[in-house]
């Protein structure tokens, strides 16, 4: 079945990771069908299996399918002290 997809701002308010309904909401898709892409290998995106009956999706991945930047994800990636690289100068 398909639904109304989100808009690109529902999608930019979601937390980092979401369950398996509302990532096929994303993708204009029903409960019931995301599941079963989900079980298959065949939703629209990787899917993080969290024990034999958890399923999670991130945000992350949804935005890259559907090409939409998250700005949150973009100012941590420039911000090189969440990176980890250190900074040595001569002495």
């Amino acid at each position: 079945m398909r639904i109304k997809p989100l808009t690109e701002e529902e999608i930019l308010a979601l937390p980092p990771a979401v369950d398996i309904p509302t990532a096929g909401r994303c993708f204009g898709l029903g409960r019931t069908a995301s599941y079963m892409l989900a079980r298959t290998s065949k939703f629209p995106v990787e899917v993080l299996e969290l024990g034999a009956q958890s399923f999670r999706v991130t945000k992350a991945s949804i935005c890259a399918k559907l090409g939409i930047k998250d700005p949150a994800a973009a100012t941590a990636a420039a911000d090189p002290a969440d990176s980890g690289a250190t900074s040595q100068s001569a002495a």
